[in-house]
């Protein structure tokens, strides 16, 4: 028999679906507006190819901090690469959002300069 909590809780859930409210999980479907492969390149075969090729070189995970020990010469290769193509003498890529605008706003602080961001 189940105890008081257990019975809450499917009370709360025979609520729920009641009112049609109770959330479950499905596979996408339609147009992606809101998700991070909104572009479709997750599935897409030289991404997924050229991925396969990169974790069997330099492995899978993301090592820690690239100012501790999760530096890797292949980072600052893409990062030298996105130079030249922006015809800047250096660039350095955030990988994650918080730490590029705070990255963003010391440049611009220091410098003065906001045309490098463009």
């Amino acid at each position: 028999m189940p105890d008081a909590l257990e019975q809450r809780i499917r009370a709360h859930l025979a609520e729920l679906d009641q009112a049609g409210l109770r959330r479950t999980l499905r596979a996408p479907r339609g147009i992606d507006l809101s998700s991070n492969d909104y572009l479709g390149l997750a599935t897409h075969p030289c991404i997924v190819e050229r991925l396969a090729t990169a974790v069997k070189e330099f492995g899978a995970g993301s090592t820690g901090s690239r100012l501790l020990r999760g530096h890797r010469d292949c980072f600052e290769a893409v990062e030298q690469k996105f130079a030249a193509f922006k015809g800047t003498q250096a660039c350095t890529l955030f990988l994650q959002r918080l730490p590029r605008e705070p990255g963003c706003a010391d440049h611009v602080r220091r410098t003065g300069r906001r045309d490098s961001f463009r």
